[in-house]
Formats: C-alpha cells, structure tokens, sequence
C-alpha cells in the first residue's frame, strides 16, 4: 500500500485472512473448516491508485471477502469466476464432495460464492461464455445476471490498467 499506483494484487487465503472456523457455527463454521481444508486462493487484481478491483474464484466466505477489501479500502468492481467448479464459483456442492463439506449424514450445502456476490453485494459477476449456463444453475442466478467473458476480452479496472481473459 505505501506505492500510489501500480498493480493491486492481494492474495487471500481461507482461514488466514477470510473464511475463520473458530468464529464461526453451524453450517458456516463447516463450509470455512473445508474452506480450510480445501486451499482455494481468491485474488483481489486491480489499480492501486484507483484501489478498485476484481475478486478472482470469490468463494466460502463472500462476506469476510467483501469485509476484507473494505478494511483495506478497495471496492470490489466485479467477481469473475475462472472455471466452474464449485470451490471457485460457489453454489451447489457435487454429490461426491458434500460430506467434506456437511459430514456423511449433513444437509445440502450451498457455499457462498458468485450468486452472494450479485445479489447480497451487488456486485456483477462474470465467467467464461461456454460456462454462463452451467455456472448459473449452480449458483442459483438467473443466466442473464452474469456476465460472459470470451477469449482475450478485455476488461477495465481503471484508465491505467485492464484485465485481459485467457481460457
């Protein structure tokens, strides 16, 4: 943060600087224990002179996610999801991963993820046009709420910097 501008990249890491078992219950607390176990990255990749920024594969923890980047000032303009597995778009959980995530005998669980991002946040959402439809049934959005991204299209974080997408 002592440079005023340049790239901003935070990495965030479950269970160090978001998604905290200990202070959690119920389900929350077993999504951030697999959040854990798990070892997603989230990036935060934008301009640090402007401090707005993309949140990369936002999910377990949208709420502690959004917290993060509003103690360190930055304003998330948009959640982009790299593929569509659910530890990186949230949603529906697949059958065979449920009990890491419930226990063998827990509910259906729904992590927080792209669908917490458009409709708690407000925060558009966007992954690759082949995905649109695949991702929006997992996480429970309308197709028309996210945003398709194609190869080598080009989003702008600010005058100064943009993200190109490679898939």
């Amino acid at each position: 943060e002592a440079i005023k501008g340049g790239p901003l990249f935070k990495q965030l890491l479950p269970g160090r600087d978001i998604a905290f078992p200990a202070g959690a219950t119920g389900m929350t607390k077993m999504i951030h224990e697999a959040a854990v176990k798990m070892q997603n990255y989230i990036y935060l990749v934008g301009d640090n002179r402007t401090r707005c920024c993309y949140a990369i594969d936002a999910c377990w923890d949208t709420t502690g996610i959004v917290a993060y980047a509003k103690r360190h000032k930055i304003k998330i303009v948009g959640s982009i999801a790299t593929h569509y597995h659910f530890d990186h778009t949230g949603g529906k959980v697949p059958q065979m991963m449920r009990a890491m995530v419930s226990g063998p005998f827990g509910e259906e669980p729904m992590l927080p993820g792209l669908g917490n991002m458009k409709k708690e946040h407000d925060i558009p959402v966007y992954t690759h046009e082949s995905e649109v439809k695949r991702v929006a049934g997992q996480c429970l959005l309308a197709e028309k709420d996210i945003e398709p991204l194609s190869q080598g299209q080009v989003l702008s974080v600010s005058t100064d910097w943009s993200l190109k997408m490679l898939h």
